[in-house]
């Protein structure tokens, strides 16, 4: 996962990539929870299926072929004998149920950016993960000597640390003991409001986090621009949606549990008015109680991957939602 920052009149600018799990799998031709197509072009729950006759399992919301007493879910469906198509895109079907497809199944289809959404996560780990990136200020100008520490999310214990360079970079070599590392960064410099960076899954390989740390004035600003009034010792929430790709996700709702001052953003600054996310995926949410909160987010009637982050008083917490 790597977060980007550009200056921005007001707001960061964060173009975050982060990690999203793999929207692959072994090849199935067996259909069963995976789906009801035989050889998947992309196997898990959410594959594209080639034609098969064999599967007897639901497709979940891939893309299926030929099947044959199957139950194709939401996914696209080609030629079904006694299948239950569901509402994906639906071919030739004797004594199925096209569902809600419309002309030949057309339409509810699971997006093709979102085709990972349910896809488990990986159960392994290699012994150690290497976190790199960059710390920066808002306007993209390097801070040497920012502390940044990695900590496990289940007791905050320090897994390892490290002081930003010259050039702003820093590494960390983290253990994991052979299983995904539930884990968070810390990062402080003088100056700046401490930031709390939460990935959305945990930590299943090496990755890139470029931080950005703001000013408390700044902090003040951006919710000025949200018409919000920031309230003593609660915390912002800084979230960016994403799709399978890594790519920002436009339309999306986000919500918190429990909810605090949502506002999304129009050209990266927040925009009272705004509804959903812009072409940058953001929302800001100020006046979180301290304490557990779950993120969530919907695209197209669909739920993306909820998880949980600890929101502290009066520092930056950044995650992302994805599929």
């Amino acid at each position: 996962m790597r977060i980007t920052l550009k200056a921005v009149p007001v707001a960061l600018l964060v173009s975050m990539i982060w990690l999203a799990p793999g929207c692959g799998g072994d090849d199935d031709s067996d259909g069963g929870a995976a789906g009801s197509a035989g050889t998947n072009v992309r196997g898990g729950s959410t594959g594209e299926g080639g034609e098969d006759s064999g599967g007897t399992g639901a497709t979940g919301t891939g893309q299926g072929g030929a099947s044959e007493g199957g139950n194709p879910g939401t996914g696209q469906g080609g030629a079904s004998e006694g299948g239950n198509p569901g509402t994906g895109q639906g071919g030739a079907s004797e004594g199925g149920n096209p569902g809600t497809g419309g002309d030949d199944g057309a339409g509810g289809a699971l997006p093709e950016t979102l085709d990972c959404l349910g896809d488990p996560l990986l159960e392994t780990a290699p012994d150690n993960v290497v976190i790199s990136g960059l710390v920066t200020t808002l306007g993209n100008v390097i801070i040497n000597g920012a502390l940044v520490e990695g900590r496990a999310a289940s007791d905050d214990g320090l897994l390892g640390d490290d002081t930003s360079a010259l050039n702003g970079s820093y590494e960390l070599t983290v253990p994991t003991g052979g299983a995904p590392l539930d884990a968070y960064l810390y990062v402080s410099a003088d100056g700046s409001v401490d930031s709390y960076v939460y990935p959305p899954i945990p930590f299943v390989d090496d990755d890139e986090l470029d931080v950005p740390l703001i000013t408390s004035a700044l902090r003040t600003g951006i919710a000025d621009e949200a018409n919000v009034t920031l309230e003593a010792d609660t915390g912002v929430l800084y979230v960016f949606v994403r799709d399978c790709n890594g790519d920002p996700v436009e339309g999306a709702t986000v919500t918190t549990n429990p909810p605090g001052d949502l506002s999304y953003t129009a050209g990266f600054v927040p925009a009272p008015d705004a509804t959903s996310t812009d072409g940058s995926g953001a929302a800001y949410i100020f006046n979180l109680p301290p304490g557990n909160v779950e993120v969530d987010a919907t695209i197209d009637g669909y739920s993306l991957r909820e998880h949980t982050i600890d929101v502290r008083a009066n520092v930056m917490t950044i995650t992302s939602v994805i599929p």
